[in-house]
């Protein structure tokens, strides 16, 4: 026998292994029916959970174990426990009403469940990626660069461990949010219409609590922003239902857009104005607003890739002048304008140049979870800030190579580009649904790429599985479409 013919048969062999052992795993679980047995289990579990610290334990396993075997076993009927188990986990971190969740007891108190499904997600989508190319010999350009991220990921968190880095593990964080859009893509877009249907009834389900449990300040983490950007495009959304129920919500609505415009940061006025932008411009394809859609990716591209290049090139001095300012107060109370060149020149430019510097160090490559020491001026000019800084860069560009160097985070931001560009497509579509979250998926990831670096921490979770979903609802409906118009053709009709 060839050496060739010998590793044919070695990776057949693992692959029809692990198939096998998947396979048993869902047989195992099918007898514990899901609509009938887990979620109620589920349910009375976590109620008990608050009384008795044991059972709040033995809860912690059982979520941890269902959080990883669910993404790798990629069933369909596990994902309304799947969505349910995460929006929970996402929105109450670490506490529900000043009591401590049982999603944070046990296990689950050093990795959330956002993390572990991230886990089996990249290890389901390494897999199938693998038996792809085992068995059609090629793969997607995606798919490759998804291969190359992930040994990247797995080289810069070695390295952090070797630093001791407080945020050792951050790119490998970075690379679930894309294995979970994948993953929840590839589960969604052979699904039947009438499942698709029940998961997009409970998806509306989870996001009228979320406007609700927002508009009563319960979110504790940074998925508010998600919230945020769903606002704007619900009231598009209530109108386009025609149901009177649904102008229930109005109100609710028109609070959070109003507060997240006037009262909150730069930042969720950010978000309102591009999803009000961005959602009068999907109302009608036309040259207009499609060159202007076109004017906003090219925008994007230019600032990130200024960004890029910020580490290699000598800063003018009109950009430093202000380096021995002293502390800056942030004042609300101030018109937009001013709050917004505020944000920028004292509060996010001491940050990049602190991360600028760091960068500068390890360019190409560098270890997972890297910190820096900010400017010493703006809302950094105090001496107790100007320690080592490992809450992030605050920019999407810069972030993410902290975290990898230049030519990981260039793979990571090629693969986020390819995403924004799907959802630009899809902002023009017919479908109700697709276009709401379309819209607000832009809405969310976009503007605060420039000022924020959230939409790739561990939060942001709940995001990158809805854009996985719309992809997967946008794909479903090109190909119903062009069916049916062939269908409807009178060289086809009978």
């Amino acid at each position: 026998m060839s050496t060739l013919d010998f590793t044919d048969n070695f990776f057949e062999k693992i692959i029809r292994a692990v198939k096998e052992n998947l396979t048993v795993l869902h047989y195992g679980l099918s007898h514990f029916s899901i609509k009938k047995s887990l979620i109620p289990f589920l349910f009375i579990l976590f109620i008990i959970s608050f009384a008795t610290p044991l059972s709040g334990h033995i809860f912690s396993g059982f979520v941890a174990w269902l959080c990883v075997i669910i993404p790798l076993l990629k069933r369909s009927v596990y994902l309304p426990v799947a969505f349910i188990i995460l929006f929970i986990s996402n929105v109450f971190d670490p506490n529900i009403l000043f009591i401590k969740s049982p999603f944070h007891f046990g296990i689950l108190e050093f990795i959330n469940p956002s993390q572990l499904f991230g886990v089996g997600a990249t290890i389901r989508i390494c897999f199938d990626i693998f038996v792809k190319l085992y068995g059609l010999g090629k793969i997607s350009y995606l798919h490759m660069a998804y291969l190359l991220l992930f040994a990247f990921s797995v080289a810069t968190s070695f390295y952090g461990f070797q630093d001791d880095n407080a945020r050792k593990l951050q790119s490998l964080m970075f690379l679930f949010n894309i294995s979970v859009c994948l993953w929840f893509y590839e589960s969604f877009l052979n699904l039947d219409q009438r499942n698709i249907s029940n998961l997009i009834r409970l998806l509306k389900g989870l996001g009228v609590t979320s406007l609700i449990l927002y508009v009563f300040n319960f979110p504790n983490t940074h998925i508010s922003f998600f919230f945020i950007a769903l606002s704007t495009m619900t009231i598009y959304a209530i109108v386009k239902s025609n149901k009177w129920y649904w102008y229930l919500l109005i109100p609710l609505v028109v609070h959070i857009v109003l507060k997240a415009s006037i009262y909150l940061s730069v930042t969720t006025a950010m978000i309102i104005a591009f999803s009000i932008l961005i959602g009068a411009l999907s109302l009608k394809k036309t040259l207009f607003t499609n060159g202007l859609i076109n004017l906003i990716i090219i925008g994007t591209i230019i600032t990130h890739v200024l960004f890029f290049s910020l580490p290699l090139i000598e800063l003018p001095s009109i950009l430093t002048k202000d380096l021995t300012a002293g502390y800056a107060y942030y004042d609300d109370t101030k018109s937009i304008l001013d709050r917004v060149l505020f944000k920028l020149s004292l509060d996010r430019w001491p940050l990049w140049l602190g991360a600028i510097d760091g960068i500068k160090e390890n360019y190409l490559f560098t270890a997972s979870g890297s910190s820096f020491i900010p400017a010493n001026f703006g809302t950094f000019g105090s001496p107790d800030r100007q320690i080592e800084w490992v809450a992030g860069a605050h920019q999407f560009v810069l972030e993410l190579m902290l975290n990898y160097g230049l030519i990981g985070a260039v793979l990571y931001w090629l693969i986020w580009l390819s995403f924004m560009k799907k959802l630009y497509l899809a902002i023009f579509s017919k479908n109700c649904t697709i276009k709401y979250l379309s819209v607000s998926l832009l809405a969310y990831f976009i503007p605060t790429s420039f000022v924020a670096n959230f939409m790739i921490q561990e939060h942001a979770f709940a995001a990158w599985a809805i854009m996985g979903v719309t992809f997967a609802l946008y794909k479903r409906d090109l190909y119903f479409n062009k069916k049916n118009a062939i269908a409807l053709h009178p060289i086809y009709r009978t």
